[in-house]
């Protein structure tokens, strides 16, 4: 037996026959001049490809929701983008060379100016030019794709990497597993393997080529483990904790229907992140108590939904406002928090000017992105207002403003709330001028100044992803420091305390829609601050609402006492973890629970 260790990006135990990808052949590039007349057929060869592409990456939409669907748009987006298509059709022209050639070198030159940025972010939509536009080079080339087909289902796939446009036809095959040489925890690539919850495991050294198609393998997805080979005890361990996560997983789904209660009574609401309408379906069946966090960073990216009229006004009011109503009448007076555009920084949106091709900011998560881009766009943040507002009168509706960091901001937002408010009177549009505006809390700023904060708005959502990175420095796209990415160090679990507080205080709600939410030992230490709402991905609602059903407050609130107490040192995840098992273990999860647990 063998056992070779990575980084862990989805858990779960799989076993099968491992499937090896073989690499990817070098591909030659050809260099010729063109005759007289070529170039125009030539860029027409370019476009017939860019169209192929395009219709595939259409497909890839319809199949994909959530996170994985934000991925494809802004692949079809940069796919589209008339920056980038212009400035190669000038070199091409100039070049007087093939089309294949031209577009290699246009490559190169574009996502070396953005490798050469030295963020990590940057890099990362370098990598994604290079999958889309690789896809055209392999179309206009004419070079066979390896086959997906031809993996077993069920079998555990090893290769040395994988692009995001590789996932839909792998994950077509239901592989048990999978296990790659390369990548990291916060790519592309594991948001799409998490979306699919597939098993996986990255950055195993040399996966490829220490794993032989055909020998047997157990991948532990949790601990980022792959066994390769196993013997017959550990194979019968291992395969005994995946019939433990099984029997959970059977009391989750019963947990659906039901409200989350803590023994004692408490209830805690658990509502669903989401980023399209459709998902709001998902949610009310995996038992949300309504919509925590709309992100509506999708509807910006398409680009078809910004044409101008005649007059030069913005026509994407109304698709906004069918969007948000139907969430709206989907969750039948739930409460629904959409949050106002939150674009720039590692969220790419090409309707609004920017381009993967154009010159980066050197510090874009520091930079004009959230509130401060749509302050600075007046007419594009009311054209969403008013969409918002008119929807108000179809459910129960929350406004959220992402990013906040100063008063100033809260200021001039509600200064544009006004003004579209008269506008709405003026046309007899009906509203409900009600409806709650209140802010993320996702920066130190925000947090230590919440007791002002409060005053003014009218409830907050804590984004412990941004308030993390914020707190620590530390870029959790960056894979030279994203080990140090810590969401329940010190500081960050003290300005989470710091916010629920000072919102308590002011008889304001709090809730929190980051990662931490979504873990059983976040969601209890957050729920032991005081906090009653907690947002996460729809498919994490039931194992939340079951293990927390299994603590009482006194529990809750103990947990949250000892994470935060200063001889603990800075804590940490290890540290909430051990909290939480020790309470389970010592009796607040029935006998019957126990085995399950593995306590």
């Amino acid at each position: 037996m063998r056992i070779i260790t990575g980084i862990p990006i989805f858990g779960g135990i799989a076993s099968g026959d491992a499937f090896v990808i073989p690499d990817r052949p070098e591909y030659t590039i050809p260099k010729y001049a063109l005759g007289p007349g070529e170039a125009e057929k030539d860029w027409e060869r370019f476009l017939g490809a860019v169209k192929t592409v395009g219709e595939a990456l259409e497909a890839e939409l319809l199949r994909t929701s959530g996170e994985g669907r934000l991925i494809f748009e802004s692949h079809r987006m940069m796919l589209q983008d008339t920056v980038f298509r212009d400035s190669l059709r000038v070199f091409f022209e100039q070049s007087g060379l093939n089309i294949e050639y031209a577009l290699d070198r246009h490559l190169g030159a574009t996502t070396r100016i953005l490798r050469g940025s030295n963020n990590p972010v940057f890099e990362e939509r370098a990598d994604d030019i290079t999958d889309v536009f690789g896809r055209v080079m392999q179309e206009l080339l004419g070079n066979e794709q390896f086959d997906f087909g031809r993996i077993p289902q069920g079998a555990i796939v090893a290769a040395r990497k994988l692009r995001p446009s590789d996932v839909p036809a792998l994950f077509k095959r239901r592989p048990g597993g999978l296990c790659l040489a390369e990548g990291g925890a916060s790519g592309h690539l594991a948001i799409l393997t998490r979306a699919c919850g597939i098993p996986a495991v990255f950055a195993v050294p040399n996966a490829h080529r220490v794993i032989p198609t055909g020998v047997k393998v157990i991948l532990n997805g949790a601990e980022g483990k792959v066994y390769v080979e196993p013997g017959p005890q550990t194979a019968a361990g291992l395969l005994e904790q995946r019939r433990r996560d099984e029997r959970l997983l059977a009391l989750f789904r019963d947990s659906r229907s039901k409200p989350c209660v803590t023994r004692d009574g408490r209830r805690i609401f658990l509502l669903a992140n989401i980023g399209k309408g459709e998902e709001a379906l998902e949610a009310l069946e995996e038992g949300a108590d309504g919509i925590g966090l709309f992100r509506t960073e999708f509807l910006f990216m398409d680009e078809r939904a910004w044409g101008r009229s005649p007059g030069g006004k913005l026509v994407h009011e109304d698709e906004q406002y069918e969007a948000y109503k139907t969430v709206l009448e989907v969750m039948q007076g739930r409460p629904v928090t959409i949050r106002t555009l939150d674009a720039g920084g590692d969220k790419f949106v090409g309707s609004l000017g920017e381009s993967p091709s154009g010159a980066p900011e050197e510090n874009p998560l520091l930079g004009e992105r959230s509130i401060r881009l749509t302050l600075r766009r007046p007419g594009l943040f009311k054209i969403q207002l008013r969409a918002l507002y008119r929807a108000s009168v179809h459910g129960n509706l929350r406004i959220m403003i992402p990013l906040v960091v100063s008063l100033a901001e809260v200021t001039a937002v509600r200064r544009l709330i006004r003004n579209v408010q008269k506008q709405l009177a003026a046309e007899n549009i009906p509203f409900n001028p009600k409806t709650p505006v209140g802010m993320m809390v996702e920066t130190p700023a925000a947090a230590l100044s919440s007791d002002a904060f409060a005053r003014h708005c009218d409830f907050f959502s804590v984004g412990t992803n941004d308030l993390t990175q914020y707190s620590l420095g530390i870029d959790r796209e960056n894979p030279a420091v994203s080990s140090l990415y810590d969401e329940y160090h010190l500081t960050v679990l003290r300005m989470i305390q710091i916010t629920a507080g000072n919102a308590l205080a002011a008889g304001i709600p709090v809730s929190v829609c980051g990662e931490m939410a979504g873990a059983p030992e976040g969601a209890a230490f957050l729920a032991g601050l005081g906090i009653d709402s907690l947002s996460m991905a729809a498919p994490l609602i039931p194992r939340i609402k079951h293990t927390l059903s299994l603590l009482s407050s006194p529990d809750l609130a103990l947990l949250a006492r000892e994470a935060l107490a200063v001889h603990r040192g800075t804590s940490s995840f290890g540290t909430v973890r051990k909290l939480y098992k020790g309470l389970l273990a010592a009796g607040s999860a029935p006998e019957a629970l126990r085995s399950a647990y593995d306590l």
